[in-house]
């Protein structure tokens, strides 16, 4: 593949990969479709068929490259939200929010403070977007990504710490989508108290006591009076299925 030749990619082309992808019946243009995406969207994992070669000193018999504007795992999260941000195909959002998800979780914890507070906002910016039918997996795969971001640098900075009064203050919000932070929230508390493969977070449990100390107190708070709002405003069967 001849990277200097490489025309950027289009959203309708890289939706058609997505589809051809998900819904092919066919074994040659699933592979084909995935080894595509897996060029512009590398993942610069050992498992990843399109691993970038970051040595020119590794020797590989068939060496694959990737797409030339994207160097390093930031600069793949920084294209997967551009194609999730001018996507309408459903394939292609879940496509996105999965990849920046393993993308985050493998490589956040060697952010540095800039790119975790930058990503950060993007996520949240993302999820602010997002109203109250948008799929449940999709609000919980980002969730999953903030979640990884904020607990990467809660020890480390108190401007990542603080993204958990910002998802409070939406949540305070009389707006329709406060049902998504609730979810967001929800998601945090979840990461928080699982095991994260891979050791992927240091420190752990000191961020976990931190976060007990601190936050969990505000959440619970926030969490119960949206719940008794909602009871009050809608009935109780307007949130059984939350």
């Amino acid at each position: 593949m001849n990277i200097d030749n490489e025309v950027p990619p289009t959203i309708e082309s890289l939706d058609m990969l997505t589809l051809q992808l998900f819904s092919s019946l066919e074994d040659e243009a699933r592979n084909n479709s995935e080894k595509r995406l897996a060029y512009f969207f590398p993942t610069f994992s050992s498992d990843d068929s399109q691993e970038l070669i970051q040595s020119p000193s590794i020797q590989k018999s068939n060496p694959i490259t990737v797409y030339h504007s994207v160097k390093t795992p930031s600069d793949t999260i920084s294209f997967l939200f551009w194609f999730l941000n001018n996507t309408n195909s459903e394939l292609s959002l879940f496509f996105a929010v999965q990849r920046i998800k393993f993308v985050t979780l493998k490589f956040v914890s060697s952010f540095s403070e800039e790119q975790k507070i930058d990503l950060a906002n993007t996520i949240l910016t993302t999820l602010s977007g997002f109203k109250p039918g948008t799929p449940r997996n999709l609000v919980s795969e980002l969730s999953q990504s903030l979640a990884y971001t904020i607990i990467s640098g809660y020890l480390c900075s108190d401007v990542m710490a603080d993204f958990i009064d910002k998802i409070i203050l939406q949540v305070n919000k009389d707006s329709p989508n406060k049902i998504v932070f609730l979810q967001v929230l929800n998601v945090i508390i979840e990461e928080l108290n699982r095991e994260i493969p891979g050791n992927s977070i240091p420190k752990k449990e000191r961020i976990v006591s931190k976060f007990k100390d601190s936050k969990l107190k505000d959440v619970f708070s926030v969490s119960l009076n949206a719940l008794k709002e909602t009871i009050n405003n809608q009935g109780l069967d307007s949130v059984q299925g939350y």
